[in-house]
């Protein structure tokens, strides 16, 4: 299905002399993003990847991504969800919100409150567990490390990715060893 750019409104005719008797509204102008890091912008337009698939029958209430990235899909997220827990970014000053992953549908709806629910938890676990990092996702995670000084914990340690570690009020520490 091809979608087109929707036509400008044109405004209310004007009865002054010498001025146009039509005026093309002008569009809005978005508001640019604040600064994001290389790794959301991988992770972040990955969802948005697949977020914008729909079902068949029209259905955006849930997506599946394809097998070879299903793996890539679910660490992004679970990273996402092991990195933003709410409160003030330090850096910036700017209000972050908390997102969680949860098998409670019924808690995953659009919003722009915290917590905010992003995926299934036993899906993402299952889907990190039949796709392991490969090769493209280690060079991936390397770069943004280069750049950022920030790892994805689940590319280099799969093996956290457990429900335990989202759904635990005390988490197992996970400290990288020299």
């Amino acid at each position: 299905m091809a979608t087109s750019t929707p036509k400008p409104r044109r405004a209310a005719a004007t009865a002054t002399k010498g001025t146009p008797k039509t005026k093309v509204a002008q569009p809005k102008v978005a508001t640019p993003p604040k600064s994001r890091t290389a790794r959301e912008v991988v992770d972040q337009d990955l969802v948005a990847q697949a977020v914008a698939l729909r079902t068949p029958d029209g259905n955006g209430g849930s997506f599946e991504v394809w097998n070879h990235r299903k793996g890539d899909m679910a660490r992004a997220v679970m990273y996402m969800a092991i990195r933003y827990e709410g409160g003030t970014d330090a850096a910036t000053g700017q209000s972050e919100p908390d997102l969680e992953l949860t098998d409670d549908r019924s808690k995953i709806v659009q919003t722009s409150s915290s917590p905010a629910y992003m995926g299934l938890l036993s899906t993402l676990v299952a889907w990190s567990q039949q796709d392991p990092p490969d090769a493209a996702e280690r060079a991936r995670n390397e770069v943004i490390y280069s750049f950022q000084g920030n790892r994805n914990p689940f590319i280099d340690h799969p093996e956290w990715a457990t429900s335990g570690l989202f759904t635990s009020a005390k988490p197992a520490s996970c400290q990288l060893l020299d």
